[in-house]
């Protein structure tokens, strides 16, 4: 039996991404987001919650397609991509507390 590779198992998960549309994660990326105590950000280039207390938390993926599909979303969204989590919970306080709903 022959082993796949990281780096093999890397390129399924693009080739597989370019055939999903982008927008179909958006609605469980609402979803997720309706309890409004955070909001999925692109921080230092990884997939994050970011919540509105400030509270770090730790995301653990299980689908690396999932994954992908979340990083290729929030990277077309560019107010949720942050170079710091001081940075993103701003971002995310002045989108929750302050009312406004993001995309």
């Amino acid at each position: 039996m022959r082993r796949v590779t990281d780096e093999q198992l890397g390129k399924r998960v693009l080739r597989k991404l370019r055939t999903i549309p982008i927008d179909s994660i958006a609605s469980e990326i609402r979803a997720s987001e309706s309890e409004r105590d955070g909001l999925w950000c692109l921080v230092a280039g990884v997939v994050s919650w970011v919540r509105v207390d400030g509270k770090g938390t730790t995301v653990e993926w299980c689908d690396d397609l999932i994954y992908a599909q979340y990083a290729r979303w929030l990277k077309v969204h560019p107010e949720r991509v942050h170079d710091s989590q001081e940075s993103a919970v701003s971002f995310v306080r002045a989108h929750l507390v302050g009312g406004s709903t993001p995309q």
